[in-house]
């Protein structure tokens, strides 16, 4: 096959080439023709390769590489998901990010993968003439089988509109000499015929149904109709029932006329836009399909509703808005036609803010988007008219709780409700209720917002928290009046004596104001007295007893029982009041200079400031001369004179100076101060010493206690030998009394003594009769075999046992000889049989099967040969000094690498696992004899678990990669154990209970309701003779909705556990049985994951070991 693109490619990389005018033998002409089918397939990868890139919108491995990277079905699966996300979801994409692929190749789990992949294209529904098996892709039996159904699958979704169109390369792309070959030599590997890619689109026609077929005639028609340009002709090729188009308009076939003739002739400018082999060209590339057509007419459809509503809105009509939005074109979600003002009112703003920037009505989606806010609107309004409604019925009732929990509800939109204050908010809200009527939301928001702030205060109040209750109470929420910032001090104090008086109830809001009007009243109340007292102070100080007299009788002065007759003497008691308090006051203004840092007076005692008074008064008692001048002598010894009336100092002398009498200088006052200060600390001193002196009286009383009890032990360390004479008489009498009592016991009790002692004696006289019996025996002519078994290990080996055991040594190594060679054998078959079946299907020639043949007989009898020439040879006698040097070196290592099994243990995991079972065949097993000795079964059993804990300690990352990685020593372990010693095990383990199972045709463990349904109906109908009424085909939940279904399914769980049980119970009993390697490297396998994995609960071991 040589198309117009072969021709027009250049370059050797195009094998497709002629070289035209040169003449071609036929050998040329057949190696031409298989490198342009390799170019040709590896065209075929290209494509696919491009369109699933196009689909995943990831870049995938080259052409040379696609098949190996298509084999773990990953590629193939995200393609499923691609476009049948219900049939392939993503999490049962096995080894998505190919992590687990990169680090240890191909896993069997890799074909649930393929799998996905061909569910995914049964739900498309793409006919399964074009599915590749799982073992073409997972094994690379037919990779071409697998491309050839992606172009399939490709064709088939672009003609349904829901992927790209697959391009053709042939000829286009080029490839090296070697990757031809390469491929080349692969695909003569496989010997696989190359499908018809070109047909592809011919089969798919001949393989759809019958509605598909009717669907493809009439999307034809439609193509056609709209090409001629008839609107009645256009609108009858559109009401085809067989073209499956929905919500058609009559009055809008003209515009769908018009619509489709322009998608049409757009197609057809791109179609004709891109180059392609003609005679490959789908009928599809200028055509409408079906789902093209349907989204112009939804497009048309939905620009008319669209426009439909913009004229509602223009009439602010709800009744037509509604009519408009519930047209199916449109789709609208969440439709509701008790919401029509709320569309109105949120379209027609929709539509306001709209037509600042544009002139065009709605579109869908903002239609959409406003409905979902009108309905949200709408919503929001019934919820808080709801929850209006529920506060008012429990304002009715009397739970508290029940209220703040309405209160609280969001759809509400209410300021904070603090649950502690649910009592307040009940009965204040209560009240309110009962003067209004029921109450509304916003006269709830009021009426909450100012509890809300009334609760705060009052838990300030109950936390005692000063600055949490001035921001509380001066909030405008709270509506308290007349609220003075300088007195909120005064309101806490005033509050507090209100909540304790009430307990635990909190204040309500006529509380809180009352008290602020108290507190007010009250500042009031003393600003007027401290007038008044002001008053009486001026009138003290004048001496005016009718102003005194008239300032007490004031009210706001707050005296009572005020006499006019004795205002003389309340003039008196007052001015001497003054008086004292005007002494008081100088004291501590004279306390207060003399700590003066600028003073640096020294020892000055707060608590001396009367005596500082006094002593100062003394000193300047002596009258004053009233001179300005003073003197002050400084540290130095110099003098400066200072004039107190123009407070200006100077260091000369002045003329006619004279020192002013009354004035003190510094030491002076120090003098002062330093005696009344001493004088003070001395009477402090002897004050806090009183615990001094206590001490030395109790240390002085403890001398002389001490001294007594000194005196006291003298005596009765000189008389120890009297002491020691009463104490040894004391115990005797103890000890004597302990005897009596017990002699007194054992004459009471005389009998079970004797017998006691009886007993002794007898079990004394058995134990020697039982040890001469045993010595007898001993020495007897006919011993026991336990007495031979303690000494049989010191009798001489004779000859014959020698012989004996060399014959046994013959016999094992015919044995591991006929074993190899029958495996050998084996294998070879199993290759002739391949060869054979090849041959049947025309894959293999006669030639390749009888030189198979040839191949196989000349080997066996080289066998045959090596094993003759074996026995005839003369053993370790004729080999040669080297050969002899040769084999002990082979002796040593073989040693080795039986008792130290960690070196074949890392060999194993350095072979490829397609390699492991001959490896095993060929010299593990024949290492160690296949097991059949005790030391080589011991042996080998030792290199399966090193190997086993080798492959947990580097490879299992977690429990569960026992399982799925399919381990290769596990795998040998069983392949080592599938022999008659383990077939025969479970034989006499699991035999007679699967036998009974088989045996008994009555029994039923079917569970299925489908199955049992049909079960059912057959046997209802072989009974009767009749067809049964009931349907065939049924869902499971109409199968399960029949009595006798149940009954009969019911039956089969029942029967399922029986039988469940009974292979438990045979599995358990019979634990024996099974070889011991088997069972002891499951227990290494437990203990090894434990040991790696401490925190893995004992169920996860468990699990994963009973596959093992």
């Amino acid at each position: 096959h040589v198309g117009c693109s072969e021709i027009k490619g250049t370059g050797p990389q195009n094998p497709g080439v002629l070289q035209l005018g040169t003449r071609l033998t036929a050998e040329q002409m057949d190696e031409q023709r298989i490198q342009n089918v390799a170019y040709q397939y590896l065209c075929r990868l290209e494509e696919a390769k491009r369109w699933m890139e196009a689909c995943l919108g990831e870049e995938l491995p080259a052409p040379t590489e696609l098949e190996e990277a298509l084999r773990n079905g990953v590629i193939l699966a995200k393609v499923g998901h691609r476009f049948a996300p219900n049939a392939v979801p993503q999490k049962k994409i096995y080894d998505p990010e190919q992590l687990r692929y990169q680090a240890v190749g191909l896993q069997f789990r890799h074909t649930d993968n393929i799998n996905h992949w061909r569910s995914a294209m049964m739900t498309l529904g793409l006919p399964a003439i074009f599915y590749p098996e799982t073992t073409d892709v997972y094994d690379k039996k037919n990779m071409p089988r697998a491309v050839y159904c992606i172009h399939a699958l490709s064709l088939y979704l672009y003609r349904l509109g829901l992927a790209p169109q697959i391009h053709d390369l042939y000829g286009k792309v080029k490839f090296t000499e070697e990757e031809i070959n390469n491929m080349k030599l692969e695909l003569d590997k496989y010997g696989i015929q190359m499908p018809a890619f070109g047909k592809i689109g011919g089969i798919l026609a001949n393989e759809l149904s019958v509605d598909e077929a009717a669907v493809h005639a009439a999307v034809v028609a439609i193509n056609k109709a709209v090409d001629q340009g008839d609107v009645g002709v256009v609108a009858a090729a559109l009401r085809n029932p067989a073209a499956l188009l929905t919500n058609l308009q009559e009055v809008l076939m003209c515009i769908y006329q018009e619509m489709l003739r322009q998608a049409k002739r757009t197609k057809a400018e791109r179609a004709a836009g891109r180059q392609g082999a003609s005679e490959d060209k789908d009928m599809y590339e200028e055509y409408l399909t079906q789902k093209e057509i349907q989204e112009n007419i939804n497009t048309v459809n939905i620009r008319s509703a669209v426009e439909q509503v913009d004229e509602a809105l223009d009439a602010a009509d709800e009744l037509s808005l509604l009519s408009a939005l519930q047209l199916p074109c449109l789709a609208l979600r969440g439709l509701h036609t008790d919401n029509g003002p709320w569309y109105l009112d949120q379209l027609s703003a929709d539509r306001q803010q709209k037509d600042q920037g544009s002139v065009d009505p709605l579109e869908a989606f903002e239609l959409q988007d406003g409905v979902t806010i009108a309905n949200q609107d709408a919503q929001r309004a019934r919820n808080m008219h709801a929850a209006v409604q529920s506060v008012n019925a429990s304002l009715r009732g009397n739970d508290p709780r029940h209220t703040v929990s309405c209160l609280m509800t969001s759809e509400l939109q209410l300021p904070e409700v603090f649950p502690s204050a649910a009592k307040l908010y009940h009965r204040e809200l209560q009240l309110l209720q009962r003067q209004t009527g029921e109450l509304q939301q916003e006269e709830l928001f009021v009426a909450v917002e100012m509890l809300s702030a009334v609760a705060l205060i009052n838990q300030a109040l109950e936390m005692g928290h000063l600055q949490k209750f001035s921001s509380s109470l001066i909030t405008p929420s709270a509506g308290l009046s007349d609220v003075d910032h300088d007195l909120l001090d005064r309101y806490f104090e005033c509050l507090v004596g209100v909540k304790q008086q009430v307990g635990r109830d909190l204040l309500n809001w006529n509380q809180l104001q009352e008290g602020i009007n108290t507190v007010n009243i009250s500042a009031q109340d003393e600003h007027q007295q401290l007038l008044a007292v002001g008053v009486i102070n001026q009138a003290v100080m004048r001496g005016d007893v009718q102003q005194l007299l008239s300032a007490l009788l004031l009210h706001t002065c707050g005296v009572d029982e005020v006499t006019p007759a004795n205002a003389c003497r309340y003039l008196t008691l007052l001015t001497r009041a003054r008086q004292h308090k005007a002494q008081e006051n100088k004291k501590k203004q004279t306390l207060r200079v003399l700590s003066l840092p600028e003073v640096e007076l020294q020892g000055v005692l707060p608590d001396c400031a009367t005596e500082y008074q006094r002593e100062l008064n003394v000193s300047v008692v002596s009258g004053d001369n009233r001179s300005p001048w003073v003197r002050v002598r400084l540290q130095d010894g110099s003098w400066y004179y200072f004039n107190l009336n123009r407070l200006e100092g100077s260091w000369d002398r002045p003329n006619g100076f004279i020192h002013n009498s009354v004035f003190i200088d510094h030491q002076e006052i120090q003098e002062v101060v330093r005696s009344i200060s001493a004088s003070y600390s001395r009477s402090v001193l002897w004050q806090s010493s009183e615990a001094l002196i206590i001490r030395l009286q109790a240390l002085s009383r403890g001398f002389l206690i001490r001294r007594q009890q000194e005196a006291r032990q003298r005596y009765l360390v000189s008389q120890t030998p009297a002491v020691v004479v009463i104490q040894a008489q004391w115990r005797r009498y103890v000890q004597q009394r302990a005897y009596r009592r017990r002699l007194q016991f054992l004459y009471m009790n005389w009998r079970a003594v004797v017998k006691i002692q009886s007993m002794v004696r007898m079990w004394l006289v058995k134990r020697k009769y039982r040890a001469r019996l045993s010595f007898f025996r001993l020495h007897s002519a006919t011993p026991p075999l336990s007495v031979v078994k303690k000494f049989v290990h010191l009798l001489d080996l004779g000859d014959g046992d020698i012989r004996e055991e060399a014959e046994l040594l013959r016999l094992r190594e015919e044995v591991v000889r006929s074993i190899r060679f029958n495996r050998q054998l084996e294998a070879d078959l199993d290759l002739m049989d391949l060869k054979i079946g090849l041959l049947v299907r025309n894959r293999a020639t006669l030639q390749e099967v009888v030189s198979h043949c040839k191949k196989l007989t000349k080997k066996n009898k080289e066998q045959l040969s090596d094993m003759m020439d074996v026995e005839r040879s003369k053993g370790l006698k004729a080999l040669n000094r080297d050969r002899r040097e040769r084999l002990e070196a082979y002796q040593h290592l073989f040693y080795l690498l039986q008792t130290q099994p960690l070196y074949l243990a890392q060999v194993i995991f350095l072979m490829p696992q397609s390699r492991s079972n001959s490896f095993m065949e060929m010299l593990v097993f024949s290492l160690f004899n296949y097991g059949s000795g005790r030391r080589e079964a011991y042996l080998l059993l030792q290199l399966f678990t090193e190997a086993l804990r080798y492959e947990i300690r580097l490879k299992v990352e977690q429990p569960q990669d026992v399982v799925t990685g399919n381990p290769t020593v596990i795998k040998m372990l069983v392949n080592f154990y599938r022999h008659a010693r383990g077939q025969n095990a479970l034989r006499e383990a699991l035999g007679p209970a699967l036998q009974d199972v088989l045996l008994d045709r009555t029994l039923s463990i079917r569970t299925d309701p489908v199955d049992v349904y049909k079960t059912w109906i057959n046997q209802t109908e072989t009974q009767t003779g009749t067809k049964s009424s009931l349907p065939y085909e049924v869902s499971p939940e109409d199968a399960l909705s029949h009595p006798e279904v149940q009954r009969r399914i019911d039956i089969a769980i029942i029967n399922l556990k029986n039988l469940t049980d009974r292979v438990l119970k045979a599995i358990t009993s019979n634990l024996h049985k099974l070889p011991y390697g088997l069972r002891y490297t499951a227990k290494v396998l437990r203990d090894t994951l434990k040991a790696k994995f401490p925190d893995a609960s004992e169920d996860d071991l468990y699990k994963v070991n009973t596959p093992g």
